[in-house]
């Protein structure tokens, strides 16, 4: 834990943490006849413990948390909020942590993802299309995890 500098602890809050309450304020503001708002927490923080990040996995609990609070505030303004927790997705950050390579990346999936699969960012945009169109069957507030090729898990 001593690896952490103070500035970079902020940063990893104020992108995975402190962004998202920012758009849940501001999309709240322009819903002025209701509608649905999505955020995109982690399986990190939601579903498995990863020693290694800490901090990330604290800001991204913090988003299912601010969901689920969020969804309560707004249910009588007639707004849902709904947060999606994708396992390992196919991303630059990925390629990072892995070096890229098609082998790597697919072992490191296969030690997290429930499926042992890379999700990709399609698998993770149809689950929110899913979601908004009523295809996913969901209580304002809940959270989801999304694993390759869609398939989804609900958060208790």
């Amino acid at each position: 834990m001593s690896g952490w500098d103070d500035a970079a602890l902020r940063e990893v809050l104020d992108v995975n943490l402190k962004g998202v309450l920012s758009g849940l304020r501001h999309g709240s503001e322009h819903m002025s006849r209701g509608g649905t708002l999505v955020n995109t927490a982690s399986f990190v923080g939601a579903a498995l413990p990863v020693p290694i990040a800490v901090p990330y996995a604290a800001a991204k609990a913090g988003v299912v948390a601010a969901g689920r609070s969020a969804a309560l505030l707004l249910a009588e303004s007639g707004i849902d909020v709904y947060t999606l927790c994708p396992w390992i997705v196919d991303t630059p950050m990925v390629d990072r942590l892995t070096g890229g390579a098609p082998d790597d990346k697919a072992g490191f999936a296969a030690g997290f993802a429930p499926s042992g699969k890379l999700t990709t960012p399609d698998d993770v945009a149809r689950t929110a299309l899913d979601l908004l169109d009523g295809r996913l069957p969901a209580t304002s507030g809940d959270a989801f995890l999304v694993d390759a090729e869609g398939s989804t898990t609900l958060l208790r």
